[in-house]
């Protein structure tokens, strides 16, 4: 009846294990909201770090700007 039922060691097993990933991956996610709200922190009181952060990852830029993209490919 061990290993036959539904509730066999084997199962029991697979599920505690399952059970430990999906806590740990809870862990990291809750470290990476964490983290998001310092970084969405520094935005809000540093306007020049969201420009920055805008410039670098969005390609934005200012109505009087040209941007030019190098790329090494030979």
């Amino acid at each position: 009846m061990l290993f036959i039922d539904s509730n066999g060691i084997n199962n029991r097993y697979n599920l505690n294990k399952k059970s430990n990933e999906l806590s740990d991956e809870i862990d990291y996610y809750k470290k990476e909201i964490n983290q998001l709200e310092l970084e969405r922190k520094a935005f809000d009181q540093n306007d020049k770090l969201l420009e920055q952060y805008a410039r670098e990852n969005y390609m934005m830029k200012k109505k009087s700007e040209d941007i030019y993209y190098v790329s090494e490919n030979q």
